[in-house]
């Protein structure tokens, strides 16, 4: 909404900055962090969250190892029941987000996937969205354009939506990035 305003030539700092309003920022400092997945990038949101001085837990489906410095849950359920924002870091072809999940965060929690779009149930995300006042912020989508050139206009209602902030599925797309990932195969 702040961006959007902005857009539109609007200059709302006594609105968005009202730190008595009912969806005020609580800040990160001793907040839950949870992590669906815990791979490599896992690890590295997990330092990033605790620099922050955020609790950080973490559901991963091989388990989490017990020297990762954070605390593992054993259900996508629990680990929602425990974050103030989560950030999707793995792959699934079918829901890991779906409507038990969301149910689960507290009202005004952030979620951000930059895994897979198809590693969120879309509908229930919006849902979410709009009754519960999730922020969101997403890098894929379950019904991206596979070409890097194309019209898109997602069916899910998401992409417009003023609560969720959008990107390219470009989460990776830094020479940074691909050289490290030139240099992990070989």
């Amino acid at each position: 909404q702040q961006s959007q305003a902005l857009k539109e030539g609007l200059w709302r700092k006594g609105h968005f900055g009202d730190l008595n309003a009912p969806a005020a920022p609580a800040g990160l400092r001793s907040r839950t962090l949870g992590l669906v997945g815990f791979g490599m990038v896992a690890r590295e949101v997990a330092a990033l969250g605790k620099a922050f001085g955020m609790q950080v837990v973490a559901w991963n489906r091989g388990g989490v190892p017990a020297d990762a410095g954070v605390e593992e849950c054993l259900t996508l359920p629990e680990l929602a029941g425990m974050s103030d924002a989560v950030c999707v870091l793995a792959a699934s072809p079918t829901p890991l987000v779906d409507a038990l999940f969301l149910s689960r965060l507290p009202p005004n929690a952030l979620l951000v996937n930059v895994a897979r779009g198809s590693a969120v149930d879309d509908t229930a995300l919006l849902h979410a969205v709009e009754t519960r006042g999730l922020k969101v912020g997403l890098d894929v989508f379950s019904d991206e354009p596979a070409a890097p050139h194309a019209s898109f206009t997602s069916a899910s209602g998401l992409v417009g939506h003023p609560s969720v902030v959008c990107t390219h599925h470009i989460g990776a797309a830094t020479r940074q990035a691909q050289e490290a990932v030139g240099l992990s195969l070989l």
